[in-house]
């Protein structure tokens, strides 16, 4: 998943201020540098790792849109859990390890959310809406543990056909597309737009996204900002802040104050 070339060119990210203890920390994990910066590590996943991914990868881009079809059927009406807290899926990315990212290896996508909340927090942000996303986003990610081939659940996606915006248009099937048919009653429609389409590589593409709402459009791109930045091997601080603890599994209860079915 290579954004590099088009995410450095992006007017959106001018717009946005960052402090300097976000600014350090991005650096510390990207070589010096303050954007993200993809096919690098300090420390490289070693060959089976890197294998692994190049195979997944391959798979998940070989989808059909007949195949993308398939799987939404698949899991229309087809739920892990059902009469659940949001705590208690979140607690269900324990151990969730992404066989394809290999800038968080073997960190798990519990950890990861941690690591965005704390970019966020870092960066002064005071978003309610970007925190539970932080947390949710990845949820669907929990298909892998219920037995879902990963080139279905993880990766980046493409557009596969572009229908003049892209509520019409069909994307790879993976766990953006299954979150957000789960949490569609739940939450706004910017919150819905980054978790359908935050893996989505063509979002940086003008014509795919011209006639998207601006509003939406930022908030993605300024969600995406911590999602990709903030990876790596480290367990952030406030992960282990009580009080931080209790403060996102009050916030997540207030966004989803009854159980759901996912």
């Amino acid at each position: 998943m290579d954004y590099t070339k088009n995410y450095t060119k992006k007017i959106w990210r001018n717009k946005m201020k960052f402090t300097n203890n976000y600014i350090n920390l991005v650096k510390s994990l990207n070589k010096g540098s303050d954007i993200v910066i993809y096919n690098m590590d300090n420390r490289k996943p070693n060959d089976k790792f890197m294998i692994t991914k190049n195979q997944v990868y391959k798979k998940h881009m070989e989808q059909t849109k007949e195949d993308c079809k398939e799987l939404k059927n698949k899991y229309e009406n087809n739920y892990f859990y059902t009469n659940v807290s949001i705590t208690f899926l979140f607690d269900k990315l324990k151990g969730c390890i992404d066989p394809t990212d290999d800038k968080l290896y073997n960190t798990d996508q519990y950890i990861h959310s941690w690591q965005v909340f704390n970019g966020m927090l870092l960066n002064n942000e005071t978003d309610e809406d970007l925190f539970v996303l932080a947390f949710i986003h990845d949820l669907g990610k929990i298909l892998i543990s219920g037995g879902e081939k990963p080139e279905n659940v993880v990766c980046a996606n493409k557009i596969l056909e572009f229908n003049g915006n892209l509520n019409n248009s069909i994307q790879n099937f993976n766990h953006d597309e299954y979150c957000y048919n789960r949490l569609k009653p739940y939450l706004s429609e910017k919150m819905l737009f980054c978790i359908k389409y935050h893996s989505q590589s063509d979002m940086f593409t003008k014509n795919i996204i011209k006639n998207e709402k601006q509003e939406n459009i930022d908030f993605l791109y300024n969600f995406f900002e911590y999602d990709q930045n903030t990876k790596g091997e480290y367990i952030p601080e406030c992960m282990n802040d009580p009080n931080k603890v209790k403060y996102v599994n009050d916030l997540l209860i207030k966004y989803f104050p009854n159980n759901i079915d996912f």
